[in-house]
């Protein structure tokens, strides 16, 4: 992993409510494992699973699986909340999540299905008031890397 980089793993417990992110999801997760907590890592990319006919699910290191847009949803949220305290640390006037402009990297081999299903669990983590608003671009990775 690189440094500086959150790991993306969430931690939900056994009736799938957030526990944590990152590595303290995955440091957490050993203290709940006897109690049904539910390890998720790896799951952005089941988005796009071409071979799903269903609703597509994120399955967690236990075997236990939940929807995969609501753990999208969930780290969604960490991710916006922990955005929101550092932005409105330096700020007069606190800001709403609606008045920022979200980029969220997709992999560039995704389909427009997926794209729509990401921008939906945006949409369900409040980051934005529409899915169809313009407060959101999803930006290729590779376009990004390229930026960085």
């Amino acid at each position: 992993q690189e440094p500086g980089k959150t790991n993306t793993s969430l931690l939900l417990d056994q009736d799938g409510k957030f526990v944590e992110f990152g590595s303290k999801a995955r440091d957490a997760y050993y203290e709940y494992d006897d109690k049904g907590g539910m390890l998720f890592e790896t799951f952005k990319m089941r988005l796009d699973d071409k071979h799903s006919v269903a609703e597509p699910l994120a399955y967690a290191l236990n075997g236990k699986s939940q929807p995969l847009l609501k753990v999208i949803v969930h780290s969604l949220k960490y991710v916006q909340e922990q955005a929101m305290e550092d932005i409105n640390r330096s700020q007069d006037k606190a800001l709403g999540a609606h008045e920022i402009k979200w980029v969220i990297t997709v992999p560039a081999i995704w389909r427009g299905v997926a794209k729509g299903m990401m921008r939906k669990a945006a949409f369900d983590a409040g980051m934005i008031s529409s899915e169809n608003s313009d407060r959101l671009s999803l930006c290729l990775e590779s376009e990004a890397a390229c930026m960085a």
